[in-house]
């Protein structure tokens, strides 16, 4: 954590530029694993900030959803709903294989039904990821 945040010091001064956004995104992702899972929100809120200034969209709707695991583990689900219908868009607009677009239709449904579906997360974000 500290080579990420000497890191993040470096280029903060410096333009928005995608590998600042990706470094906020592995800060999110440590912070995440080692359960701060407040830290982990707001490091990928930064990073998908970043992304949309630099209108990656892809990267954005994968924020969406990495965001939207997050607030399940702290049992906020509403607002990952938000966050798994804010992505659904973008990913639509993505050429994507059809298992991807399979798993979003499981994830569109499971959330229209309130019942968010953990495992359509972490298979569309897998796809995303990927692409």
């Amino acid at each position: 954590m500290t080579a990420f945040q000497t890191a993040l010091g470096l280029l903060a001064d410096r333009p928005v530029c995608p590998a600042r956004a990706d470094l906020k995104l592995y800060v999110g992702g440590v912070h995440r694993a080692l359960g701060s899972l407040g830290e982990a929100e707001l490091a990928f809120r930064s990073a998908q900030s970043d992304y949309s200034f630099l209108e990656m969209s892809g990267q954005v709707a994968y924020t969406h959803l990495v965001i939207a695991e997050t607030l399940l583990e702290m049992r906020r689900e509403r607002e990952a709903e938000w966050e798994i219908l804010a992505a659904l868009p973008a990913i639509d607009e993505i050429q994507m294989v059809p298992e991807a677009l399979a798993a979003a239709s499981l994830l569109r449904e499971s959330v229209h039904r309130r019942q968010t579906d953990p495992k359509a997360l972490q298979a569309l974000r897998g796809h995303l990821q990927a692409s």
